[in-house]
């Protein structure tokens, strides 16, 4: 998270409500409100995981995500700091994943197939 705060810091509500990825992209305020959501996804997911043999993941459209939770109109600073604080708490699940078959254990994805602990931490690390 630190790092993205880096990125971010002295960014303003306005700023980051109007550059975009290109000109079809989203905004930076969308973009960290997806990031926000996926940090309880993919923290739900290792729970399942860990409780379950092979569950189902459960699957949300990026743009029901954006409608539901009203990315255009969240507050930037409440938007990182709620990812700040849900991708510490994934970290901290992340770090109780202490053997090699609890990195192996697997879930299955509608769309995007098998998943387990290990390519989530993978994805934290690049992130």
């Amino acid at each position: 998270p630190s790092i993205l705060q880096a990125i971010l810091k002295g960014l303003t509500q306005e700023q980051v409500a109007t550059r975009r990825d290109g000109t079809d992209g989203w905004s930076i305020l969308f973009i960290l409100c997806h990031l926000r959501d996926l940090e309880e996804i993919y923290t739900q997911r290792v729970r399942d995981l860990l409780a379950q043999p092979n569950p189902l993941f459960r699957t949300v459209s990026n743009e029901a995500l954006v409608q539901q939770n009203h990315y255009g109109e969240q507050p930037f600073e409440s938007v990182l700091d709620e990812y700040c604080a849900r991708r510490t708490k994934l970290i901290a699940l992340l770090e109780t994943v202490v053997t090699e078959d609890q990195w192996l254990l697997s879930g299955t994805h509608p769309s995007q197939g098998a998943g387990h602990p290990a390519g989530c931490g993978r994805e934290l690390r690049s992130a």
